[in-house]
């Protein structure tokens, strides 16, 4: 087996092991649906792609949510891309479609911190969508958080808003919107930072752990309230932007 195989096979089965153990209703999903979800029309028929889907979490929730949406994808991961397929169509995959069409918003989760050149992962996108069109991105925050968490899980980088500026700045984008979510799990970031410094042993993020249904609740209450005000909330452990093709 190849590395380059050898590796998509690691992302798929660790995207495996975070549906088998936290699934749709895990809090941290849930809120960064609901930040996705107020980036979209609230009525009527619209697409929305989904850049790197992983497991389809997004398509799930927006056919509940918004039932007369229509959900498009591409996941690189020919595994995920076959589950994908089976659950949402063939003609839903767009990896080697030209253009989005009339798919007006596109949203890419926790993905650009896996691209080496992310500029470029941008500019590709930028070229298949129309004027005026929405990307909504979502990327894990503040390089100062970097840990062996983020070595584990083969991120290239963590993101703050002039990140952002000076990405969309090279491209045929403007920014509408910037915003920190999960200030409330900053605390828990800076501890496992920490701990690896000193040479701690650090949580298996490819063996996510379980949590309860009370904690989940309790952690979607307080994450929710915290995403209601993320315009306000100074750092955070995600940041959000939306760009508008120009």
């Amino acid at each position: 087996m190849s590395t380059a195989n050898a590796t998509n096979d690691q992302m798929a089965e660790q995207l495996d092991r975070q549906f088998e153990h936290w699934g749709p209703d895990f809090f941290w999903h849930r809120v960064r649906w609901k930040a996705v979800r107020e980036q979209l029309p609230a009525t009527g028929s619209f697409g929305l792609v989904d850049v790197g889907a992983g497991s389809g979490f997004v398509g799930e929730y927006l056919s509940r949510d918004r039932p007369s949406a229509t959900y498009s994808f591409i996941e690189p991961l020919p595994t995920l891309e076959k589950r994908l397929e089976a659950r949402w169509g063939a003609a839903a995959n767009l990896k080697e479609a030209n253009n989005f069409g009339d798919s007006h918003f596109v949203c890419t989760l926790d993905v650009l911190e896996h691209i080496e050149d992310d500029e470029a992962f941008l500019s590709d996108l930028a070229q298949k969508m129309s004027p005026g069109d929405k990307l909504i991105i979502l990327v894990p925050a503040l390089q100062s958080l970097w840990s062996q968490w983020d070595v584990e899980l083969g991120h290239f980088r963590r993101y703050d808003k002039g990140m952002i500026e000076g990405l969309a700045a090279g491209l045929p984008f403007k920014i509408t919107e910037q915003a920190y979510l999960f200030p409330e799990m900053l605390p828990a970031a800076w501890l496992r930072k920490r701990r690896g410094n000193q040479g701690g042993e650090l949580a298996d993020p490819n063996n996510p752990p379980a949590i309860s249904s009370t904690l989940n609740r309790a952690l979607f209450a307080v994450a929710s309230a915290s995403e209601a005000m993320k315009r306000f909330t100074p750092r955070g452990t995600s940041l959000m932007a939306v760009l508008e093709k120009s």
